[in-house]
Protein backbone atom coordinates (compact mmCIF):
# COMPACT_ATOMS: atom_id res chain seq x y z
CA UNK A 1 0.00 0.00 0.00
CA UNK A 2 1.06 3.28 -0.92
CA UNK A 3 0.15 6.92 -1.07
CA UNK A 4 1.35 10.59 -1.86
CA UNK A 5 1.68 13.11 0.46
CA UNK A 6 -0.31 16.47 -0.84
CA UNK A 7 1.81 18.61 -2.63
CA UNK A 8 -0.53 21.81 -1.79
CA UNK A 9 -0.48 20.89 1.70
CA UNK A 10 3.49 21.18 1.84
CA UNK A 11 3.25 24.31 -0.77
CA UNK A 12 0.80 25.96 2.18
CA UNK A 13 3.19 24.49 5.12
CA UNK A 14 6.29 25.85 2.93
CA UNK A 15 4.50 29.56 2.85
CA UNK A 16 3.08 29.99 6.34
CA UNK A 17 7.04 29.14 7.80
CA UNK A 18 8.66 31.39 5.78
CA UNK A 19 6.32 34.25 5.62
CA UNK A 20 4.95 34.20 9.40
CA UNK A 21 7.32 36.51 11.30
CA UNK A 22 6.23 34.71 15.00
CA UNK A 23 7.79 31.60 13.15
CA UNK A 24 10.52 33.16 12.30
CA UNK A 25 11.32 34.56 15.39
CA UNK A 26 10.74 31.10 17.61
CA UNK A 27 13.20 29.15 14.31
CA UNK A 28 15.88 31.97 14.97
CA UNK A 29 16.16 31.66 18.98
CA UNK A 30 16.21 28.01 18.50
CA UNK A 31 18.68 27.06 15.53
CA UNK A 32 21.00 29.67 17.34
CA UNK A 33 20.83 27.99 20.57
CA UNK A 34 21.43 25.00 19.04
CA UNK A 35 24.08 25.79 17.23
CA UNK A 36 26.02 28.62 19.64
CA UNK A 37 28.45 25.48 20.73
CA UNK A 38 29.17 23.94 17.24
CA UNK A 39 28.98 20.39 16.44
CA UNK A 40 30.60 17.80 18.68
CA UNK A 41 32.18 14.76 16.88
CA UNK A 42 33.65 11.90 18.80
CA UNK A 43 35.09 8.61 17.85
CA UNK A 44 35.35 5.93 20.80
CA UNK A 45 36.21 8.86 23.43
CA UNK A 46 38.32 11.06 21.08
CA UNK A 47 37.47 14.42 19.56
CA UNK A 48 37.46 14.76 15.41
CA UNK A 49 40.86 16.37 14.05
CA UNK A 50 41.08 19.80 13.45
CA UNK A 51 40.45 19.41 9.55
CA UNK A 52 37.24 17.63 10.05
CA UNK A 53 36.20 20.13 12.33
CA UNK A 54 36.89 22.84 9.64
CA UNK A 55 34.45 20.12 7.72
CA UNK A 56 31.80 20.86 10.12
CA UNK A 57 31.82 24.14 10.98
CA UNK A 58 31.73 24.77 6.93
CA UNK A 59 29.67 21.96 5.61
CA UNK A 60 27.81 20.70 8.11
CA UNK A 61 26.55 23.48 10.30
CA UNK A 62 24.71 24.70 6.99
CA UNK A 63 23.23 21.60 6.60
CA UNK A 64 21.92 21.44 10.23
CA UNK A 65 19.95 24.65 9.35
CA UNK A 66 18.28 22.68 6.56
CA UNK A 67 17.91 19.77 8.49
CA UNK A 68 15.85 21.77 11.47
CA UNK A 69 13.45 23.48 9.30
CA UNK A 70 12.36 20.05 7.58
CA UNK A 71 12.12 19.04 10.33
CA UNK A 72 9.73 21.55 11.64
CA UNK A 73 7.95 22.13 8.69
CA UNK A 74 7.04 18.55 7.33
CA UNK A 75 8.49 16.00 10.02
CA UNK A 76 10.74 14.53 7.44
CA UNK A 77 14.23 15.65 5.52
CA UNK A 78 15.60 13.96 2.19
CA UNK A 79 19.55 13.85 2.45
CA UNK A 80 21.37 13.74 -0.56
CA UNK A 81 25.51 13.17 -0.65
CA UNK A 82 27.42 15.29 -2.68
CA UNK A 83 31.36 15.66 -3.30
CA UNK A 84 32.15 18.83 -2.52
CA UNK A 85 33.49 21.44 -5.33
CA UNK A 86 36.83 22.67 -6.08
CA UNK A 87 38.19 23.85 -2.49
CA UNK A 88 37.84 27.72 -2.02
CA UNK A 89 40.90 27.86 0.16
CA UNK A 90 44.36 26.23 0.07
CA UNK A 91 44.98 22.72 1.65
CA UNK A 92 41.43 21.76 1.71
CA UNK A 93 40.61 18.63 -0.41
CA UNK A 94 37.30 17.56 -1.79
CA UNK A 95 35.40 15.44 0.48
CA UNK A 96 31.50 14.20 0.87
CA UNK A 97 29.17 16.09 2.41
CA UNK A 98 25.63 15.78 3.01
CA UNK A 99 22.78 18.20 1.66
CA UNK A 100 19.01 18.79 1.79
CA UNK A 101 17.50 18.77 -1.70
CA UNK A 102 15.66 22.42 -2.39
CA UNK A 103 11.70 22.27 -1.57
CA UNK A 104 9.59 21.74 -4.67
CA UNK A 105 12.23 19.49 -6.51
CA UNK A 106 10.45 16.08 -5.24
CA UNK A 107 7.37 14.78 -3.63
CA UNK A 108 7.31 12.21 -1.33
CA UNK A 109 5.65 9.14 -0.84
CA UNK A 110 4.13 6.75 2.29
CA UNK A 111 4.66 3.38 2.12
CA UNK A 112 3.39 0.11 4.16
CA UNK A 113 5.07 -3.56 4.45
CA UNK A 114 2.28 -6.21 4.02
CA UNK A 115 4.57 -8.12 6.07
CA UNK A 116 5.32 -6.31 8.71
CA UNK A 117 3.25 -2.94 8.65
CA UNK A 118 6.40 -0.88 8.64
CA UNK A 119 5.78 2.36 7.13
CA UNK A 120 9.03 3.67 5.25
CA UNK A 121 9.13 7.16 3.35
CA UNK A 122 10.27 7.38 -0.32
CA UNK A 123 11.66 10.42 -2.16
CA UNK A 124 10.35 10.78 -5.60
CA UNK A 125 11.95 13.73 -7.85
CA UNK A 126 9.74 15.29 -10.24
CA UNK A 127 10.72 18.43 -13.07
CA UNK A 128 8.40 21.59 -13.09
CA UNK A 129 4.62 20.09 -12.36
CA UNK A 130 5.00 16.81 -13.34
CA UNK A 131 6.70 13.80 -11.20
CA UNK A 132 9.29 11.91 -13.46
CA UNK A 133 8.34 9.05 -12.23
CA UNK A 134 10.79 6.25 -10.35
CA UNK A 135 12.64 6.46 -7.42
CA UNK A 136 15.92 8.16 -6.19
CA UNK A 137 18.42 5.42 -4.88
CA UNK A 138 20.79 8.12 -3.84
CA UNK A 139 18.28 10.05 -1.75
CA UNK A 140 17.80 8.63 1.81
CA UNK A 141 14.71 10.23 3.81
CA UNK A 142 15.24 10.97 7.54
CA UNK A 143 12.24 11.32 9.84
CA UNK A 144 11.71 12.89 12.96
CA UNK A 145 10.39 10.90 16.21
CA UNK A 146 6.86 11.62 15.59
CA UNK A 147 7.31 13.00 11.85
CA UNK A 148 6.01 9.86 9.88
CA UNK A 149 2.60 10.19 8.09
CA UNK A 150 -0.19 7.60 8.12
CA UNK A 151 -0.56 6.14 5.10
CA UNK A 152 -4.25 6.42 5.15
CA UNK A 153 -4.75 9.87 6.81
CA UNK A 154 -1.96 11.24 3.80
CA UNK A 155 -0.91 14.41 5.83
CA UNK A 156 2.28 16.09 7.33
CA UNK A 157 2.99 15.78 10.58
CA UNK A 158 4.45 18.57 12.32
CA UNK A 159 4.98 21.09 13.90
CA UNK A 160 4.22 24.05 10.95
CA UNK A 161 1.17 21.85 9.82
CA UNK A 162 -0.78 21.84 13.09
CA UNK A 163 -1.21 25.61 12.23
CA UNK A 164 -1.96 25.68 8.86
CA UNK A 165 -5.91 25.44 9.58
CA UNK A 166 -5.96 28.07 11.81
CA UNK A 167 -4.04 30.76 9.88
CA UNK A 168 -6.02 29.80 6.78
CA UNK A 169 -9.52 30.90 9.11
CA UNK A 170 -7.37 33.94 10.47
CA UNK A 171 -6.59 34.87 6.74
CA UNK A 172 -10.04 34.18 5.43
CA UNK A 173 -10.91 36.88 8.45
CA UNK A 174 -8.89 39.51 7.21
CA UNK A 175 -9.48 39.23 3.72
CA UNK A 176 -13.37 39.24 5.08
CA UNK A 177 -12.38 42.80 7.03
CA UNK A 178 -10.53 44.30 4.26
CA UNK A 179 -13.78 43.68 2.03
CA UNK A 180 -16.08 45.05 4.48
CA UNK A 181 -13.74 48.32 5.41
CA UNK A 182 -14.15 48.44 1.14
CA UNK A 183 -17.83 48.25 0.91
CA UNK A 184 -18.19 51.04 4.09
CA UNK A 185 -15.59 53.27 2.60
CA UNK A 186 -17.22 52.92 -0.72
CA UNK A 187 -20.98 53.05 -0.42
CA UNK A 188 -23.38 51.66 -3.65
CA UNK A 189 -25.90 53.89 -5.03
CA UNK A 190 -28.92 52.13 -5.02
CA UNK A 191 -32.19 53.40 -6.99
CA UNK A 192 -35.75 51.87 -7.09
CA UNK A 193 -38.77 52.62 -9.49
CA UNK A 194 -40.69 56.43 -7.94
CA UNK A 195 -44.78 55.30 -7.55
CA UNK A 196 -46.95 56.36 -10.39
CA UNK A 197 -47.77 60.24 -10.26
CA UNK A 198 -50.71 59.57 -12.11
CA UNK A 199 -54.30 60.16 -10.78
CA UNK A 200 -56.43 56.84 -9.42
CA UNK A 201 -58.91 57.60 -11.50
CA UNK A 202 -57.49 57.40 -14.87
CA UNK A 203 -55.16 54.17 -13.78
CA UNK A 204 -58.04 52.05 -13.29
CA UNK A 205 -59.80 53.46 -15.99
CA UNK A 206 -57.24 52.81 -18.34
CA UNK A 207 -56.79 49.28 -16.62
CA UNK A 208 -60.47 48.03 -16.59
CA UNK A 209 -61.20 48.24 -20.42
CA UNK A 210 -58.04 47.37 -21.81
CA UNK A 211 -56.50 43.90 -23.30
CA UNK A 212 -54.50 42.43 -20.33
CA UNK A 213 -52.20 41.28 -23.06
CA UNK A 214 -51.80 44.36 -24.79
CA UNK A 215 -51.46 46.39 -21.53
CA UNK A 216 -48.33 44.19 -20.37
CA UNK A 217 -46.76 44.84 -23.76
CA UNK A 218 -47.26 48.36 -23.59
CA UNK A 219 -46.02 48.36 -19.61
CA UNK A 220 -42.79 46.72 -20.79
CA UNK A 221 -41.84 48.14 -23.69
CA UNK A 222 -42.66 51.66 -22.14
CA UNK A 223 -40.06 50.69 -19.54
CA UNK A 224 -37.68 49.46 -22.28
CA UNK A 225 -37.95 53.25 -23.57
CA UNK A 226 -37.67 54.60 -20.14
CA UNK A 227 -34.40 53.10 -19.02
CA UNK A 228 -33.10 53.30 -22.31
CA UNK A 229 -33.46 56.98 -22.02
CA UNK A 230 -32.15 57.21 -18.56
CA UNK A 231 -28.97 55.30 -19.30
CA UNK A 232 -28.36 57.59 -21.94
CA UNK A 233 -28.70 60.56 -19.82
CA UNK A 234 -26.60 58.96 -17.29
CA UNK A 235 -24.13 58.54 -20.03
CA UNK A 236 -24.59 62.31 -20.40
CA UNK A 237 -24.21 63.87 -17.36
CA UNK A 238 -20.84 61.37 -16.52
CA UNK A 239 -19.10 62.64 -19.91
CA UNK A 240 -19.94 66.35 -19.12
CA UNK A 241 -18.44 66.11 -15.57
CA UNK A 242 -15.67 64.49 -17.40
CA UNK A 243 -15.22 67.06 -19.43
CA UNK A 244 -14.91 69.40 -16.77
CA UNK A 245 -12.29 67.47 -14.87
CA UNK A 246 -10.12 68.10 -17.58
CA UNK A 247 -9.97 71.44 -17.40
CA UNK A 248 -9.77 72.02 -13.14
CA UNK A 249 -6.74 74.34 -12.47
CA UNK A 250 -3.58 72.23 -11.21
CA UNK A 251 -3.85 73.09 -7.59
CA UNK A 252 -7.23 71.35 -7.52
CA UNK A 253 -4.89 68.18 -7.62
CA UNK A 254 -3.72 66.30 -4.04
CA UNK A 255 -0.09 66.38 -3.55
CA UNK A 256 0.97 63.09 -0.71
CA UNK A 257 4.79 63.24 0.17
CA UNK A 258 5.78 59.85 0.80
CA UNK A 259 7.39 57.94 3.83
CA UNK A 260 11.22 56.95 3.95
CA UNK A 261 14.12 57.47 2.22
CA UNK A 262 14.24 58.72 -1.64
CA UNK A 263 9.78 58.94 -1.45
CA UNK A 264 8.88 61.39 -3.44
CA UNK A 265 5.23 63.26 -3.80
CA UNK A 266 2.55 61.37 -5.23
CA UNK A 267 -0.09 63.36 -7.11
CA UNK A 268 -3.80 61.93 -7.07
CA UNK A 269 -5.87 62.81 -9.66
CA UNK A 270 -9.56 63.75 -8.23
CA UNK A 271 -11.93 61.98 -10.37
CA UNK A 272 -15.46 63.33 -10.20
CA UNK A 273 -17.06 61.20 -12.94
CA UNK A 274 -16.63 57.48 -11.20
CA UNK A 275 -18.28 59.32 -8.25
CA UNK A 276 -21.11 61.28 -9.85
CA UNK A 277 -24.09 59.66 -10.39
CA UNK A 278 -27.72 61.23 -12.31
CA UNK A 279 -31.25 59.66 -10.91
CA UNK A 280 -33.28 58.97 -14.08
CA UNK A 281 -36.18 59.84 -14.53
CA UNK A 282 -39.00 57.91 -12.70
CA UNK A 283 -36.54 56.61 -10.01
CA UNK A 284 -35.67 57.67 -6.57
CA UNK A 285 -32.49 57.16 -4.22
CA UNK A 286 -33.25 53.73 -2.25
CA UNK A 287 -32.75 53.62 1.33
CA UNK A 288 -28.89 52.42 2.31
CA UNK A 289 -28.80 49.11 2.36
CA UNK A 290 -27.04 47.61 5.69
CA UNK A 291 -23.26 47.50 5.40
CA UNK A 292 -21.19 44.35 6.21
CA UNK A 293 -19.86 44.19 10.04
CA UNK A 294 -16.14 42.57 9.88
CA UNK A 295 -15.01 41.32 13.32
CA UNK A 296 -14.07 43.14 16.10
CA UNK A 297 -11.73 41.30 18.02
CA UNK A 298 -9.14 40.52 15.33
CA UNK A 299 -6.13 41.76 17.48
CA UNK A 300 -6.88 39.37 20.15
CA UNK A 301 -7.36 37.06 17.86
CA UNK A 302 -4.04 37.42 16.46
CA UNK A 303 -2.51 37.30 20.37
CA UNK A 304 -4.12 34.39 20.83
CA UNK A 305 -2.56 33.17 17.38
CA UNK A 306 1.08 34.24 18.57
CA UNK A 307 0.53 31.99 21.49
CA UNK A 308 -0.38 29.04 19.78
CA UNK A 309 2.57 29.41 17.50
CA UNK A 310 4.99 29.78 20.67
CA UNK A 311 3.27 26.85 22.53
CA UNK A 312 3.53 25.04 19.11
CA UNK A 313 7.66 25.36 18.83
CA UNK A 314 8.07 25.60 22.76
CA UNK A 315 9.22 28.92 23.09
CA UNK A 316 7.61 30.94 26.05
CA UNK A 317 5.95 34.20 24.88
CA UNK A 318 8.38 36.26 26.64
CA UNK A 319 11.63 35.53 25.22
CA UNK A 320 10.63 36.89 21.52
CA UNK A 321 8.81 39.94 22.73
CA UNK A 322 7.87 42.07 25.63
CA UNK A 323 4.94 41.43 27.65
CA UNK A 324 3.50 43.71 30.67
CA UNK A 325 3.38 42.93 34.74
CA UNK A 326 7.06 40.43 34.44
CA UNK A 327 8.97 40.28 37.01
CA UNK A 328 11.69 42.15 34.83
CA UNK A 329 12.26 44.29 32.27
CA UNK A 330 12.53 41.56 29.77
CA UNK A 331 9.78 39.95 31.09
CA UNK A 332 10.94 36.73 31.36
CA UNK A 333 11.83 35.04 34.39
CA UNK A 334 13.55 31.45 35.35
CA UNK A 335 10.96 29.21 34.42
CA UNK A 336 10.45 30.92 30.98
CA UNK A 337 14.52 29.64 30.65
CA UNK A 338 13.40 26.07 32.50
CA UNK A 339 10.80 25.51 29.53
CA UNK A 340 13.00 26.75 26.70
CA UNK A 341 15.91 24.22 28.12
CA UNK A 342 13.09 21.65 27.88
CA UNK A 343 12.83 22.21 24.56
CA UNK A 344 16.02 22.17 23.06
CA UNK A 345 16.97 19.44 25.16
CA UNK A 346 14.48 17.05 23.22
CA UNK A 347 15.47 18.91 19.87
CA UNK A 348 18.94 18.26 20.39
CA UNK A 349 18.78 14.96 21.18
CA UNK A 350 16.82 14.51 17.77
CA UNK A 351 18.85 16.41 15.45
CA UNK A 352 21.95 14.31 17.19
CA UNK A 353 20.30 10.84 16.13
CA UNK A 354 19.71 12.26 13.00
CA UNK A 355 23.24 13.53 12.52
CA UNK A 356 24.78 10.31 13.83
CA UNK A 357 23.02 8.04 11.15
CA UNK A 358 23.83 10.90 8.34
CA UNK A 359 27.33 10.81 9.41
CA UNK A 360 27.18 6.89 8.77
CA UNK A 361 25.49 7.36 5.29
CA UNK A 362 27.97 9.41 4.27
CA UNK A 363 31.38 7.93 5.42
CA UNK A 364 30.33 4.41 6.46
CA UNK A 365 32.60 2.29 8.13
CA UNK A 366 33.02 0.35 11.30
CA UNK A 367 33.63 2.71 13.68
CA UNK A 368 30.92 5.47 13.80
CA UNK A 369 31.27 8.54 15.28
CA UNK A 370 28.68 10.16 17.34
CA UNK A 371 27.52 13.75 16.64
CA UNK A 372 25.65 16.21 19.04
CA UNK A 373 24.68 19.60 19.57
CA UNK A 374 26.82 21.13 22.74
CA UNK A 375 24.81 23.83 22.90
CA UNK A 376 25.28 26.33 25.60
CA UNK A 377 21.89 26.98 27.30
CA UNK A 378 20.11 30.48 27.92
CA UNK A 379 20.20 31.26 31.79
CA UNK A 380 19.94 34.31 34.24
CA UNK A 381 22.49 35.81 35.50
CA UNK A 382 21.23 35.48 38.89
CA UNK A 383 21.17 31.94 38.70
CA UNK A 384 24.65 31.83 37.18
CA UNK A 385 25.75 33.71 40.29
CA UNK A 386 23.60 30.84 42.26
CA UNK A 387 25.53 28.26 41.26
CA UNK A 388 28.71 29.87 41.65
CA UNK A 389 28.09 30.95 45.47
CA UNK A 390 27.16 27.63 45.92
CA UNK A 391 30.69 26.18 44.95
CA UNK A 392 29.78 23.98 42.14
CA UNK A 393 31.56 25.96 39.45
CA UNK A 394 34.58 27.49 38.84
CA UNK A 395 35.10 31.67 38.76
CA UNK A 396 36.41 30.93 34.63
CA UNK A 397 32.73 28.98 33.96
CA UNK A 398 30.95 31.42 35.86
CA UNK A 399 32.69 34.36 33.80
CA UNK A 400 32.46 32.30 30.31
CA UNK A 401 28.04 31.93 31.81
CA UNK A 402 27.76 35.92 32.67
CA UNK A 403 29.73 36.43 29.14
CA UNK A 404 26.87 35.19 27.40
CA UNK A 405 23.83 35.45 29.27
CA UNK A 406 24.87 39.42 28.13
CA UNK A 407 25.36 38.73 25.04
CA UNK A 408 28.98 39.29 25.19
CA UNK A 409 32.04 37.71 22.83
CA UNK A 410 34.29 35.34 25.12
CA UNK A 411 37.23 36.53 23.66
CA UNK A 412 36.49 39.90 25.89
CA UNK A 413 36.62 37.89 28.88
CA UNK A 414 39.51 38.95 31.50
CA UNK A 415 39.29 36.89 35.19
CA UNK A 416 42.28 38.89 36.34
CA UNK A 417 40.75 42.60 35.77
CA UNK A 418 39.34 42.62 39.34
CA UNK A 419 42.52 41.73 40.95
CA UNK A 420 44.61 44.40 38.43
CA UNK A 421 41.62 47.07 39.40
CA UNK A 422 42.44 46.44 43.33
CA UNK A 423 46.11 46.70 43.09
CA UNK A 424 47.02 48.58 39.89
CA UNK A 425 50.13 48.00 38.14
CA UNK A 426 53.15 49.91 39.72
CA UNK A 427 51.87 51.11 42.69
CA UNK A 428 52.99 50.43 45.96
CA UNK A 429 52.20 48.38 48.70
CA UNK A 430 50.80 51.01 51.71
CA UNK A 431 53.36 51.13 54.38
CA UNK A 432 52.13 50.36 58.14
CA UNK A 433 51.40 53.02 60.29
CA UNK A 434 54.20 54.06 62.66
CA UNK A 435 54.48 54.82 66.38
CA UNK A 436 55.09 58.14 67.42
CA UNK A 437 57.38 56.60 70.01
CA UNK A 438 59.06 55.42 67.11
CA UNK A 439 59.44 58.30 65.40
CA UNK A 440 60.81 60.02 68.27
Amino acid sequence: MRSRLPADEAAAIHHLYNTTPVVYMCRRMLVSSLLSGGIQCEQDGRPASEAFQAVLQRHWIPFVRDLIDAYFMFGFCPVRVVKTAKPARRGEKACLIPIVPPFGVYDAEVRVDPSDYHQTLHFLPKRGATVEGGEDANVHMLVSDDGMPNVVCTTHRSRVSTLVAQFRWMERMKTYALQAEHIRSHPPLITQDSPDKRPINETVASEAFADPVELFAEHEERRYRKNASNMNALRQQRSMVADLNRTRRAEDQVHVVGFGEGAGSVTLAQTYEDNTYHVPDGTQVAAQAPMPQARADLTDLERMRVDVVCATFGVPKSLIMTESGRPNASGANEMDYRMLRRTMESLAACISRALTATYALVYGGDDLAELTLPFIPLTTSESVQLVYDAGVISKETQGKYLMLTCGLPLLDLDLGAQSRESSPRGSKRARPPVDDDSQS
